[in-house]
């Protein structure tokens, strides 16, 4: 799989337009997606899905955000966001399942030239996300976003094969002493209460929740950490008389850090 992927960085670099996204989330998201396209009709490429689990392991950064990884081996303190920026492939992979958008047309969106023109090297510099939200229209691109993250919450993102791999590589990582951070707030009891994650944008966190008869109610802060204006949404997942409440931001960022802050208040519990 791996000689898939990394054909695929070849035709990236060598391309004539040159255009270039800051960082590496775009180069390594579509060349996981151009991988998964290409041998989804091989049941034994999905034994053992890598770092896949990272994509739960760290919801709250956006899909763009990378801030290190691994450089050797057995740094297992970095793996979550280290891996990361590979799993926006998914997201991707579901607005082709999703929209008028085919994983074709997403591909491609890297060999158009576009973008500002660095005239000392000759590069164009281009947000993804802002150009799919201009071929999809704002709305519907935050809609997709959060029904992804309900297709993650029930795992049905994956395809049969590719959950069974993906369960055994959860199993694994979570023997590792990895950055884990799939629950930013275990409530046992009524209150009000703050995340210990803050959400970027296009992200999630989870609030577990130890019952199912209570009420809630998500109190964002009006602007983020640079002053962008919040948007927030939420849904619940019951698992075993434990309450999952996925709290979903979506607010008007493409690119960056800025971090967005809530406050939830349990009731009735």
């Amino acid at each position: 799989m791996n000689v898939v992927h990394e054909t695929f960085h070849i035709v990236q670099f060598d391309r004539p337009n040159r255009t270039f996204t800051d960082g590496s989330w775009w180069v390594e998201a579509t060349a996981n997606l151009f991988e998964r396209d290409v041998l989804k009709i091989n049941p034994d490429y999905f034994h053992g899905m890598g770092g896949t689990p990272s994509l739960i392991m760290v919801p709250h950064f956006s899909p763009w955000f990378a801030p290190n990884a691994p450089n050797a081996p057995g740094q297992w303190d970095l793996w979550s966001s280290g891996n990361h920026k590979y799993q926006t492939c998914y997201f991707l992979r579901y607005i082709s399942q999703n929209s008028d958008l085919s994983v074709d047309d997403i591909l491609s969106l890297q060999f158009i030239e576009s973008g500002a023109l660095n005239s000392s090297n000759g590069y164009y510099y281009w947000e993804p996300f802002e150009k799919l939200i201009n071929l999809l229209g704002r709305d519907n691109f935050e809609s997709l976003f959060i029904d992804f993250v309900k297709s993650v919450a029930d795992l049905t993102f994956l395809s049969s094969h590719e959950l069974d791999g993906y369960l055994r590589s959860l199993d694994f990582i979570l023997t590792k002493p990895i950055q884990d951070n799939r629950i930013a707030i275990d409530v046992q009891s009524n209150g009000t209460y703050s995340p210990q994650y803050l959400n970027q944008a296009f992200s999630w966190t989870v609030i577990k929740v130890n019952g199912q008869d209570f009420n809630y109610e998500i109190i964002p802060d009006a602007v983020g950490s640079e002053g962008t204006l919040s948007d927030f949404s939420s849904f619940i997942k019951i698992k075993d008389g434990i309450s999952f409440i996925y709290v979903v931001n979506t607010s008007d960022k493409t690119s960056g850090d800025e971090t967005f802050n809530y406050s939830v208040t349990i009731s009735g519990l």
